[in-house]
């Protein structure tokens, strides 16, 4: 598993953990140090997730689509959300032509329903 992004990386540490890994393999899987693994097992979330992915991995038959499942949704679950964008300030300069101005005011409007369509009013 390739453990690129902060949430994929706790993914690889709770597979590790939940698969009854030590916490120096857990830390290895993941990319990180024995010591994040442990912080992260003492973070609620992240202690949540681990629970319900061990109880997805003990049951028998194993049933590795379901252990997948788990994974991705817990994978989901501890990604942050990302901050919204700041607002870009916009200046028109004084003095600008009646064109620049309309081009300004076509920028500002395309802009804005860029960003409606994305979710970000």
């Amino acid at each position: 598993m390739t453990a690129a992004t902060p949430a994929r990386r706790r993914a690889a540490a709770l597979l590790a953990l939940a698969s009854d890994k030590t916490v120096g393999q857990a830390a290895t899987a993941a990319g990180v140090t024995a010591p994040t693994v442990v912080r992260w097992r003492q973070e609620p979330a992240f202690a949540q997730e681990l629970t319900a992915l061990r109880e997805v991995v003990d049951r028998r038959p194993l049933d590795g689509d379901a252990v997948m499942a788990q994974l991705a949704e817990a994978e989901a679950r501890l990604t942050p959300a990302r901050p919204a964008a700041r607002p870009r300030p916009l200046t028109l300069p004084s003095g600008a032509s009646p064109r620049r101005r309309r081009q300004f005011l076509d920028q500002v409007i395309e802009t804005g329903l860029a960003a409606v369509k994305r979710g970000r009013t």
